[in-house]
């Protein structure tokens, strides 16, 4: 028995103080409780008690999984559940910011499994709304210290909201490129306001031949004469008007 302290909770009689700790004891499998009886110190039982959490956590991953594949959506065939996806991430009016593809990977494996190998939903993400990506660089200049009274000033609420804008504009640029990546060889419309400097050399160049049809935003004569730069390279499936 534990030595360490008085009347430890989950074992023997509770305290008034453990009376909780006691209750949620006794309702332990049998197994467990005499497992917790050969344990001598309460470093064991913190130890034993996590290793517990952790394996059941796992069983709960394994009976959920399970649990999914005998409802009706884990049942459906993968051909019929990617028309689904397709049907549901073709919705215009939700827009990039509701990130319907990315919430189907969160609903459970099969879904996963199914959205990460269906080309056209990304397609999709990417033709559906328009991407605020702006410039993602983050200025260290941004992270100063606080004003001298320790709670810092207006210029502090300034730097924080520019900084949130720009983590903002880093999510929305990765999840431009996640989709890119898994939109495989579809065609792709492309509707962009604002995106970082190496996007015109670096990333739009890598897809321009599966580009039929591309909105964006000019801001400046070397944003044109580098997007000129690009259409006069080739853009086969572009039409021209």
């Amino acid at each position: 028995m534990i030595t360490d302290s008085p009347q430890l909770p989950l074992l023997g009689r509770p305290s008034t103080k453990d009376n909780d700790a006691y209750q949620v004891g006794v309702t332990l499998p049998e197994a467990d409780r005499e497992d917790l009886r050969k344990l001598n110190t309460k470093a064991e039982v913190r130890t034993w008690t996590l290793l517990k959490a952790e394996e059941h956590e796992r069983l709960m991953l394994v009976y959920r999984s399970m649990h999914n594949a005998t409802v009706l959506c884990g049942t459906l065939p993968t051909e019929l559940l990617s028309l689904i996806f397709v049907f549901a991430t073709a919705t215009t009016w939700l827009g990039t910011r509701s990130r319907v593809a990315l919430r189907l990977l969160c609903v459970c494996r099969r879904w996963r499994e199914v959205a990460l190998g269906c080309s056209e939903i990304w397609a999709n993400t990417l033709d559906t709304g328009t991407f605020h990506m702006g410039e993602i660089g983050v200025n260290n200049a941004d992270t100063d210290d606080e004003g001298e009274d320790g709670f810092g000033n207006e210029e502090d609420d300034e730097k924080q909201a520019t900084w949130e804008e720009k983590n903002g504009r880093r999510q929305e640029y990765e999840y431009f490129l996640f989709a890119l990546k898994l939109s495989a060889s579809r065609q792709l419309a492309l509707h962009i306001s604002s995106f970082p400097q190496h996007f015109l050399s670096v990333t739009l160049p890598e897809h321009t031949s599966r580009i039929s049809r591309m909105t964006i935003k000019i801001t400046s004569e070397d944003v044109f004469e580098q997007l000129y730069q690009i259409l006069k390279s080739g853009m086969p499936l572009s039409a021209t008007r």
